[in-house]
């Protein structure tokens, strides 16, 4: 009987913690600043098997704008992707030829501005906590941002109109600016660790012109 009334107390729950509100979360995005340039690491794999690490360099400007660009050991461009105007562009310099992606991504790093101009609530997630629309998406691209148990940020989940799926997954942050972080698109996944950045000089569009001379295809699912 005492092992029964003891195991009817430990079965009793107290009641859930209120969700964090919205405003909360939003404030533990980062301050990013409104671009950047940043060397570092980076490792490509697909369907979990390595591609390779190479030393690279990363630029971004707000909103939806980056650009990587993965070097040899003589530093040449040996692979690029660049997100940019709700697209996502894969180049292989080699070869001189390049394969678009139209994601509708209209940002990678979310801002805090654009951010509180949504409709969002908040949902209990798996490890912490879920940012949502308030409204069903049709037609277009929805996306999930993820907060810790500390509420601090740890990325977003984009899914396109086709139903693939773009995760960005933070690890750290410095000075505003996310060091650690990985990006995946479907089967293929980029992971970077940024040494050194410098917010001196302001990025221009040009940073992210194709170059002359590729040919481009339109890639109609993910562009591998």
């Amino acid at each position: 009987m005492l092992l029964l009334l003891f195991s009817c107390r430990q079965a009793v729950k107290g009641p859930e913690p209120p969700l964090p509100p919205v405003e909360a979360l939003i404030s533990h995005l980062p301050d990013l600043p409104d671009s950047f340039t940043g060397s570092g690491s980076f490792t490509i794999s697909r369907n979990g098997v390595s591609g390779g690490s190479f030393q690279g360099l990363l630029v971004y400007r707000k909103p939806d704008m980056m650009r990587f660009m993965l070097l040899s050991s003589l530093g040449m461009s040996v692979y690029e992707v660049i997100f940019r105007n709700g697209a996502l562009l894969f180049l292989d310099p080699s070869r001189r030829t390049g394969t678009i992606w139209k994601t509708g991504i209209t940002w990678i790093f979310p801002s805090k501005d654009i951010i509180r101009t949504e409709g969002l609530h908040v949902e209990k997630g798996e490890d912490g906590y879920l940012l949502l629309p308030d409204r069903p998406v049709t037609g277009g691209t929805a996306a999930v941002y993820r907060f810790r148990k500390d509420l601090s940020w740890a990325g977003a989940d984009y899914t396109i109109p086709d139903g693939l799926k773009v995760s960005l997954n933070v690890m750290s942050v410095s000075k505003g600016i996310p060091s650690l972080f990985s990006i995946s698109v479907d089967s293929m996944k980029v992971e970077a660790v940024i040494e050194k950045f410098s917010t001196r000089r302001p990025v221009g569009e040009w940073a992210f012109t194709i170059p002359e001379g590729f040919t481009i295809r339109e890639a109609e699912g993910a562009p591998f």
